[in-house]
């Protein structure tokens, strides 16, 4: 598909993962004068010209994390459909696009890390981030609406299935929160999730969401 960027009002650029620098850094020099603004989420940080570029930690998230994803999902909550959003999701995303909805930062990664040392699979771990996340599981998606995103995804996980990678930000969830509470119990760890502390939520399920991505 080619899109003529002269029909966007203005064009957005978000980039997370451990490839968002070097993605943003390209995305800079292509895009030049339409290139609006955009923020850059990496383990590592430079300074551009008008990307916003963010540190975060990996693997477990952090406070930090926290803020620069509130401010990630600041600026999708200002989209319009006159504009046009170019997102780059990459590796370690599920971990740096921290956002969660009623469990602290310093309990999702004690959970986290309980689940990688019991052997869960990526696709279980991320079954439980998106049921506990404001932003991953589709609700990027759902908070762009209705700009028109274009989503670049570079997959690490085995069988790559995009609505694993990342926690599926951008993708429609087929994950409910039976899934997630099923995960917790598979791995006898659900006494370490308990409410209020975990409140997990359904991930959007309305099409319309995704028809612009």
């Amino acid at each position: 598909r080619v899109l003529a960027l002269g029909v966007f009002k203005r064009i957005f650029f978000v980039g997370i993962g451990k490839c968002a620098l070097d993605a943003g850094e390209v995305f800079e020099e292509i895009l030049g004068s339409w290139l609006t603004d955009g923020i850059i989420l990496d383990v590592r940080g430079t300074t551009l010209k008008k990307l916003r570029s963010e540190i975060g930690t990996h693997p477990f998230p952090s406070e930090e994390n926290m803020k620069i994803a509130q401010s990630i999902a600041d600026l999708l909550e200002g989209l319009t459909d006159t504009d046009l959003l170019i997102t780059v999701i990459s590796g370690g995303a599920s971990s740096l696009l921290c956002l969660p909805s009623d469990l602290s930062c310093e309990a999702l990664g004690r959970i986290t890390k309980t689940l990688m040392g019991q052997g869960a699979t990526i696709s279980e771990i991320n079954t439980f981030r998106k049921h506990t996340s404001k932003i991953q599981g589709g609700q990027f998606a759902k908070m762009a609406y209705p700009a028109t995103v274009v989503s670049l995804i570079f997959s690490d996980v085995p069988g790559d299935d995009i609505a694993t990678v990342a926690s599926g930000p951008t993708v429609l969830d087929t994950t409910s929160i039976a899934d997630a509470r099923a995960v917790l119990k598979k791995y006898n760890i659900e006494e370490l999730c308990k409410l209020p502390e975990c409140e997990f939520v359904e991930t959007p399920k309305d099409l319309e969401f995704f028809q612009r991505v």
